[in-house]
């Protein structure tokens, strides 16, 4: 009987045996497989970094710190959101939008990222109208992004582009304070 019991267990831990041998080599692939990865991305970032240090030793780019000084000072301040509002309200009227509702977010500035003003916005009027105060206040302010819009047509205003819209925007207004 001890016999039996024996060799009808012999094939059961042959699959267990067969199958951990399996998943060590599975894992062992993996392994190389995510080092060769991890190597690639390694040698493309001292490529990157030798290429800008020599384009900076050449003269050709910029360095970080002037770029961003040249940048900044073009940005407002966050005390001057209450000119880029004013300016939003009457660029709107004079375009025959009206602004139905407006927050406002701030964000200081981290290591990671800029200091900004959130502005969501919602307002209605004729496609081609919002279009021209967008381009007007987008030239007008050179640290001002528009991060997402949504258009829908007014109820029985017809297509978006031919009738009336109402617009949800979230604009960003990249500060220097």
């Amino acid at each position: 009987m001890r016999v039996l019991h024996f060799f009808s267990l012999k094939p059961i831990w042959l699959h267990l045996v067969g199958s951990l041998v399996l998943c060590a080599a599975v894992a062992g692939a993996l392994h190389l497989i995510m080092n060769a990865s991890q190597r690639r991305v390694v040698n493309t970032q001292q490529a990157l970094a030798e290429t800008s240090s020599r384009l900076r030793a050449d003269g050709l780019a910029p360095r970080e710190s002037e770029g961003d000084a040249r940048l900044a000072a073009t940005w407002l301040s966050r005390a001057s959101v209450d000119a880029l509002t004013q300016a939003m309200s009457e660029q709107a009227i004079v375009n025959g939008l009206v602004l139905r509702t407006l927050s406002l977010s701030h964000a200081a500035p981290s290591e990671r990222a800029w200091g900004h003003v959130s502005l969501e916005l919602a307002a209605s009027g004729r496609y081609a109208d919002l279009k021209n105060w967008q381009g007007g206040l987008l030239a007008r302010f050179p640290s001002l992004a528009l991060q997402s819009l949504r258009l829908q047509p007014v109820a029985g205003g017809g297509p978006v582009l031919m009738g009336g819209v109402e617009a949800q925007m979230v604009w960003v207004l990249y500060v220097r304070d």
